[in-house]
């Protein structure tokens, strides 16, 4: 194997790396920006959707519960993305590491025999 294939093989991983983690980081992104905005619209045009008490009688009202749910969620996955991160990011970034390390010891060796 040729120092250029040790080099577009640790790409390949650093572009799988970056296209794997640029998924789930949109996906997330754009699953709590509609969550927010549900919120924002909530409160300014579903104002009286807001005020609508969760039972009879009660003084908890749909837009406490929203906000107080749309709190709970952002932790949850926050808490997913780190475990996420960790099974699935972790081992392709050790992975792309080892391959430049493996490309700099080629390197290192071809600059030696010269």
């Amino acid at each position: 194997m040729s120092g250029n294939d040790r080099s577009d093989n640790s790409a390949s991983a650093l572009a799988q790396l970056v296209r794997v983690r640029a998924r789930m980081i949109w996906s997330l992104s754009a699953s709590l920006f509609l969550l927010f905005l549900g919120s924002v619209y909530l409160m300014t045009v579903g104002t009286d959707l807001a005020e609508t008490p969760i039972g009879t009688g009660s003084a908890i009202n749909v837009g406490i519960v929203y906000t107080s749910a749309l709190t709970i969620i952002s932790a949850c996955v926050t808490a997913f993305y780190a475990i996420w991160a960790n099974r699935t990011l972790d081992p392709l970034i050790a992975s792309a590491n080892d391959e430049r390390a493996a490309d700099a010891s080629v390197a290192a060796a071809s600059e030696a025999e010269e």
